[in-house]
């Protein structure tokens, strides 16, 4: 098992996602045929309208559920529940990923946040010091040193969220997934999650993020998947492209068109996530004009 796992590791694509299936029940689809790689390194997108399927994706991407088509490969082996049931697979897969949940409630557990933090160094055994140092160093980086001795549950939204991400990053996955990992956080936190994001990828991290949020996306990644409402790949490109596509993000329901009438010509304005904290600039929208006859 070691050798085999020696030498997936250095395949170029960390995600192969080929054919998904998903449906919640068996019943009502989330994922229709998709596919799609991801290589080591990236910063990968995944963006679409609420219900499109994105937190189905990163849940399947995690091996929390598993398709019923299809299959996710990750480093060369498919990610299925037989898989995960053989002990080295499952300790090297979750040493390798970490999973950042939209909701951060299902993630805090601990008594308190250091508790928390300290869980996933504790749980591999690291030493002490270690395990002080780490704890030290993530929470200096995302400003929450003043929580320690606080209870998970005590917190705001915005702090619960930074929380999750230390208790997630603290272990150094080489692959890390966040789920709407905005939600929640006011523009300074945010901004400071962009730096902090920016900083992992840097490092060598692949990072793969779903959100809606198309302001934050142009900063955090370099490609994007674009799901649409009919639960299939819409669209795949380099985000700069993708936001620039005002027909696509139309389609894919991420921005909508807001249409009235000024004197006799008819003006159509597309509003969305792109460049939001900008309309003081005059960057907030695109435009479009079109004369009625």
């Amino acid at each position: 098992m070691d050798i085999d796992i020696k030498l997936d590791s250095e395949l170029d694509n960390i995600f192969e996602v080929r054919n998904l299936h998903y449906s919640f029940l068996g019943r009502y689809p989330a994922l229709c045929d998709v596919s799609f790689d991801v290589k080591r390194g990236e910063r990968v997108v995944v963006l679409g309208a609420n219900g499109s399927g994105k937190s189905s994706l990163m849940n399947l991407l995690d091996g929390l559920v598993f398709p019923q088509k299809g299959e996710i490969r990750f480093m060369g082996r498919e990610i299925s529940e037989q898989n995960l049931k053989d002990e080295n697979f499952n300790r090297f897969f979750r040493n390798k990923v970490g999973f950042v949940f939209q909701n951060s409630d299902v993630q805090l557990f601990s008594s308190t946040v250091w508790d928390e933090i300290a869980f996933g160094p504790l749980h591999l055994e690291l030493p002490h010091d270690e395990v002080k140092a780490r704890v030290e160093d993530i929470s200096g980086l995302l400003g929450i040193k003043k929580l320690w001795e606080r209870a998970p549950y005590q917190l705001s939204g915005g702090e619960k969220k930074k929380v999750a991400i230390a208790s997630t990053v603290v272990v150094n996955p080489d692959v890390l997934l966040l789920d709407e990992p905005t939600n929640g956080l006011d523009p300074r936190s945010q901004a400071e999650l962009v730096d902090f994001l920016q900083e992992l990828y840097q490092a060598g991290k692949t990072i793969i993020i779903s959100t809606h949020d198309l302001n934050i996306a142009k900063m955090i990644s370099d490609r994007a998947i674009v799901l649409n409402e009919s639960h299939t790949v819409e669209a795949e490109g380099a985000t700069r492209d993708i936001l620039e596509n005002t027909e696509l993000l139309l389609k894919a329901n991420l921005i909508h068109e807001h249409i009235h009438c000024h004197d006799g010509e008819i003006h159509r304005h597309p509003h969305g996530h792109v460049g939001e904290h900008d309309h003081e600039h005059g960057r907030g929208h695109a435009h479009k004009h079109s004369h009625k006859h």
